[in-house]
């Protein structure tokens, strides 16, 4: 066979070369060629190659590349087409759906009050009850009652600030929780502050606390 020609073409060929020119083509070429350009083209690709370029490309690829290789060179012009690929990485923006679990505070506000109850049961706990009244229309907003016996619980919630409440604990057996069945005894607080304590209190024992200052 002939040597390729040293002289540059000034009519494209119709079919692809088979052996790898060393003079860059004066005119794009309208047939892919099986053999990557060893020298920088002037005309950008008018059908897609199936080899990666070793030269750096002065125009923009008209079609999309379909080389299963790598590009050894940056690109200068940004693709007309877009990537079809999965990005493998997570994305960094921040989740904006918002939480199913909300915080509940137990802590006095200036809003509420802090009502705490520390409870140590007889050996008849379930004669044992409690509850919280609102004693501006004594409705009762806190209550429970038959506990296990000797068994020691802590019991807070919050309460609205600027009312009057009231506190009662009551013993069904008339002899309170301590001391002839066991020794049991409560303590009830508000804000940190103890405002009373016991258990030998017969029947029932009772405090009020909160804005009670006009009752």
């Amino acid at each position: 066979s002939s040597p390729p020609s040293r002289a540059a073409s000034k009519n494209p060929s119709q079919n692809p070369s088979r052996a790898a020119s060393e003079i860059p083509s004066q005119a794009p070429s309208r047939a892919a060629s099986n053999v990557p350009s060893r020298a920088l083209s002037s005309f950008p690709s008018i059908v897609p190659s199936t080899f990666p370029s070793r030269a750096l490309s002065s125009f923009p690829s008209i079609m999309p590349s379909t080389s299963s290789f790598p590009s050894g060179a940056p690109s200068f012009f940004p693709s007309s087409v877009p990537s079809v690929s999965d990005s493998t990485s997570p994305t960094v923006a921040p989740s904006a759906s918002l939480s199913t679990h909300p915080t509940i505070s137990t802590s006095p506000t200036v809003e509420n009050l802090e009502f705490k109850l520390e409870l140590t049961t007889d050996e008849y706990g379930v004669e044992t009850s409690w509850k919280v009244i609102n004693t501006d229309n004594n409705v009762v907003v806190a209550f429970n009652e038959s506990y296990d016996s000797s068994t020691a619980f802590s019991e807070k919630f919050l309460l609205p600030r600027g009312r009057c409440y009231k506190f009662t604990i009551s013993d069904t057996a008339n002899d309170g929780i301590c001391c002839s069945w066991g020794n049991g005894e409560f303590s009830v607080s508000i804000d940190g502050i103890v405002l009373d304590s016991g258990g030998n209190f017969g029947t029932f024992a009772s405090v009020t606390f909160g804005n009670c200052d006009a009752k």
